[in-house]
């Protein structure tokens, strides 16, 4: 493209009448790589929905089958909206097993946000250490 540009503007400077025909070469050739960029960029999005949509067809499928009846759920041919919905499937879920699946979300959730905490309290001191000391091998460790 340098070329091209460099060749239209030493035209231009000399005031040939090749200005014309070379700002068309010119011109011509930014819109053809501009049609090829938005091709390439449509390809792009068509493959990422294409990949999008793989990635979201099992959830799909798991929240279809969570709201089926369990007559419904081995099916053949499978339905992906089932009638009628069953939303207290996901009342059984947490109850029916007699497992305190409450507490064991509790649990979960204090060891995440101590987990979390303990990074951040340990990542702050390390970071302070690199930062404000020096010690031979730092630079090292840093990166």
């Amino acid at each position: 493209m340098a070329s091209v540009q460099s060749i239209y503007q030493g035209v231009i400077a000399h005031g040939n009448r090749l200005g014309s025909l070379c700002q068309r070469a010119y011109r011509s050739v930014v819109e053809s790589r501009r049609r090829l960029a938005l091709l390439r960029q449509g390809v792009a999005y068509l493959l990422l929905f294409a990949l999008g949509l793989v990635m979201a067809l099992p959830f799909l499928w798991m929240v279809s089958t969570a709201l089926k009846p369990d007559a419904l759920v081995f099916r053949i041919p499978p339905e992906w909206f089932p009638r009628p919905w069953v939303w207290r499937n996901f009342i059984d879920a947490m109850t029916i097993l007699g497992h305190p699946i409450y507490l064991y979300a509790w649990n979960t959730t204090v060891i995440a946000v101590l987990g979390v905490v303990g990074v951040v309290i340990s990542s702050s001191l390390v970071a302070f250490g690199f930062a404000r000391l020096e010690f031979p091998g730092r630079d090292a460790l840093f990166v």
